[in-house]
């Protein structure tokens, strides 16, 4: 493919984002908990205003991912029934129907010992759909993944990204944790210490303080001198990495934080998700 589906915004409210990308429309919507006054209604007014939207693009596809806070296989549910109402009303299929090993709790908390299945996707056509229980997932909900066919030739030839996009620069940042920080201490000290011999002849010669251009020009020269030398040292000592690549907070102690948390949730896992005992109480202690 020459280029990527740009993705366009149609509306982004506190409960809901609709994105149109091609012929499909990406709704993701996170409805009212248990004990929201007046729940059953905010479920209709947000249902209706998605309809809205989806009317005005009746030759898309629809792509529903949610967080719907029920379960939609309780019938008895008046939220439940709002919901699906409306997924057949698009004919739209759950992915856990299409895909019936898929059909569990998404949402699990241990410490209350608590699961059920309130996060679902639905969708007209899903080529595949999976439930993660990822290690690295800190998150109550389990992360759902589906995957979908769009077919980029029916973005009307707008909006198709390049697969190399230059047009916002790119920017760079230096990683100490990387450096060879003995090269670059050795190779600093060797290049500055000529100019530091010079700044104390020059403290020592007979220059009037009120010889302000003269004074000027031997500030800037030093420090252009000085800043040369910094420069020359980090692209010999110390490696660089576009800004986007890495999580600029990220350190060696969140480093260290995660991979306990992963490893104590795979000892956790291969012990049969015991729900006491040590095993139990280390995973809780590395996952807060």
């Amino acid at each position: 493919m020459a280029g990527l589906c740009a993705a366009d915004i149609v509306h982004c409210d506190e409960r809901y984002v609709i994105v149109k990308v091609a012929n499909y429309l990406f709704v993701n919507v996170y409805m009212p908990c248990q004990g929201t006054a007046d729940r059953i209604t905010m479920y209709d007014d947000i249902l209706i205003d998605i309809w809205a939207w989806c009317e005005q693009h009746d030759n898309c596809r629809i792509f529903f991912a949610d967080d719907f806070n029920v379960n939609l296989d309780n019938v008895c549910d008046a939220c439940s029934t709002c919901i699906n109402d409306f997924l057949l009303r698009y004919s739209l299929t759950q992915c856990d129907d299409t895909f019936p090993q898929t059909k569990v709790a998404t949402y699990v908390n241990i410490s209350l010992n608590h699961n059920s299945q309130i996060d679902y996707v639905a969708s007209s056509s899903p080529v595949n759909f999976e439930v993660l229980d990822l290690d690295i997932n800190f998150s109550d909900h389990l992360p759902l993944m589906a995957t979908v066919t769009v077919n980029c030739s029916l973005n009307n030839g707008r909006h198709l990204l390049p697969e190399n996009n230059n047009s916002t620069a790119i920017q760079h940042q230096l990683r100490w944790d990387y450096a060879d920080r003995a090269s670059y201490y050795a190779y600093t000290g060797v290049k500055l210490l000529p100019i530091l011999g010079k700044l104390n002849d020059i403290m020592e010669s007979d220059i009037k303080c009120n010889n302000a251009c003269l004074l000027h020009e031997i500030i800037d020269s030093t420090y252009d001198k000085i800043v040369s030398v910094l420069q020359s040292a980090s692209r010999l000592f110390v490696p660089t990495y576009s800004k986007n690549d890495h999580k600029y907070w990220w350190n060696q102690k969140l480093k260290l934080l995660k991979e306990a948390s992963v490893e104590s949730n795979q000892i956790w896992k291969a012990a049969g998700k015991l729900r006491q005992g040590p095993i139990f109480a280390k995973r809780q202690s590395c996952h807060m």
